[in-house]
């Protein structure tokens, strides 16, 4: 049986590691922070992540949509199977405004997904706010993120893996960490933003992201792209949770320099603002015993893992020896492209410990 070590225990990590021991190979789990931690640092995404299943990828992105695919089917399946993953079915709604059309000079692309997904939509213009040029819809999921990750974690452990709190500085030194105390035969690196420091990757950098974890709870997931020229990197997001409450966002604010966690609470308020507006059931006591204010549990402030060259999924040899199987720089995609990229990640272990030539 073949020795492993996976580092990291955001959702590449785990799915990686889940989907090896389905394999059957003897995993260990390596990270600077885990799922049940009560306080995570910002390089740590995948705990505070909205989470869910919209892909991003434009109509001629084919291996970007190849990887979402299969994220889509499996957390469905969770949603109507597997009530422990924390994982629930939403009418994804998605809102352009008039103003967004106008900038964009008022083109119209249908998403890529309109024949895979259940239940799209295009939505009438009766079913739309007045500000809205243009909306769709579809069955949506919503990830309850430190629920999943844990039951991951849970998963790995019922199938053998063990797990340690290790603060890496050397991509090399992984290899000593396997449970069996013996060397590894394989890394696969999952660590997200740090392989900018442990694999010296330049091209890794921060998005920022804010998002409000409040009480207030509403039917649907909703989106909202909406043109602000004093605010170009803002849109609203609002996802409503398994247990309740919902997460709302939101910004996407690529700046490879900034490394400020600090909440700012006039982007807060804007969120607020537009929640309000376009879901005014969020504050609406007649809709599943709401406050008619928002009741916030915390802010929250988080770093996508992006990468100037996208998903580095491949093989290499480090160390005159040590083999390596690289999964990062996901973005933002973490969650709904996880089953597609730790497939293709999982299958260059198979043919790496068969094969040592690159």
């Amino acid at each position: 049986m073949s020795k492993v070590v996976v580092i990291g225990a955001g959702v590449i990590g785990l799915t990686n590691a889940l989907m090896l021991l389905q394999k059957g190979y003897d995993v260990t789990i390596i990270a600077k922070h885990l799922p049940s931690d009560f306080d995570f640092g910002q390089e740590y995404t995948s705990p505070i992540a909205g989470a869910n299943w919209h892909s991003f990828a434009n109509n001629d992105q084919i291996e970007i949509q190849n990887f979402d695919k299969p994220g889509y089917k499996k957390f469905l399946h969770f949603a109507d199977y597997v009530p422990k993953a924390g994982v629930v079915r939403r009418k994804n709604v998605n809102y352009i405004t008039k103003d967004k059309l106008k900038q964009e000079g008022g083109k119209i692309e249908l998403p890529w997904f309109k024949d895979f997904v259940e239940g799209f939509r295009i939505l009438n213009e009766n079913e739309l706010p007045s500000d809205i040029g243009f909306g769709f819809e579809f069955d949506g999921v919503v990830i309850s993120t430190t629920i999943y990750l844990n039951y991951l974690l849970l998963e790995c452990v019922d199938l053998g893996a063990t797990y340690k709190r290790v603060n890496l500085t050397k991509l090399s030194d992984a290899i000593k960490y396997h449970s069996t105390g013996k060397p590894a035969d394989l890394i696969v690196n999952c660590s997200g933003l740090l392989a900018k420091h442990l694999v010296n990757d330049k091209t890794v950098y921060p998005v920022r992201g804010q998002v409000l974890l409040v009480e207030n709870s509403c039917p649907n997931l909703l989106t909202v792209e909406y043109h602000d020229p004093n605010h170009p990197n803002e849109m609203l997001y609002i996802m409503p949770r398994k247990e309740g409450g919902s997460v709302i966002g939101g910004c996407f604010s690529p700046n490879p320099n900034d490394n400020n966690g600090s909440i700012d609470y006039e982007l807060a308020e804007r969120i607020l603002i537009n929640a309000k507006k376009y879901m005014p059931k969020l504050i609406d006591s007649n809709f599943n015993n709401n406050p008619n204010v928002f009741k916030i549990i915390r802010y929250q402030v988080g770093y996508r893992p992006f990468r100037e060259d996208g998903y580095r999924i491949e093989k290499e040899i480090i160390n005159s020896g040590i083999k390596v199987v690289h999964c990062y720089g996901h973005g933002g995609a973490g969650f709904q492209s996880s089953y597609g990229t730790c497939s293709k990640s999982v299958s260059l272990v198979d043919s790496f410990l068969s094969n040592y030539k690159l």
